[in-house]
């Protein structure tokens, strides 16, 4: 986890170079699945990305899936800045962006492991609004073998 985010839309703040530079690849050599910063306060998650050696401020999707990841190349950025005293607007999506939200809310992750042999690993994460607790966003990183 991070207090300022590596990627994040165009909005109020902007993302990290020296963060992202420093430590996105360390992340891909760690087969590190999900990095969650706040400081911006709003709901961002990317698709599984890769860094890009060329451009860090445009890394490459690994996936088109929305919501559900097997053994994924790359890590899920995710902003979770929705508790702080105001919320920050969007001023664009970036094309790596799954999701966005402005509002209040929480991110609940939850971990699972099936015991068998060759079991799978699973973790769940689900956005909350806090306005009527309704789901915002839901993905699913599996892991198998």
């Amino acid at each position: 986890a991070s207090h300022t985010p590596f990627y994040n839309s165009p909005g109020v703040r902007t993302d990290k170079d020296t963060l992202r530079d420093t430590y996105h690849e360390l992340f891909e050599e760690n087969d590190v699945d999900l990095v969650l910063s706040g400081d911006v306060h709003n709901y961002e998650r990317t698709l599984p990305i890769l860094f890009n050696d060329d451009e860090s401020d445009s890394p490459i999707p690994t996936s088109t899936n929305e919501d559900t990841y097997v053994n994924p190349e790359g890590q899920i950025f995710v902003i979770v800045g929705t508790g702080g005293h105001s919320i920050h607007p969007f001023h664009g999506k970036n094309p790596y962006i799954v999701t966005q939200f402005e509002g209040y809310g929480f991110l609940d992750i939850r971990i699972t492991e099936d015991g068998g042999v060759g079991g799978e690993k699973r973790l769940v994460g689900t956005f909350y609004d806090n306005d009527g607790g309704e789901i915002q966003d839901q993905f699913t990183v599996i892991k198998r073998g």
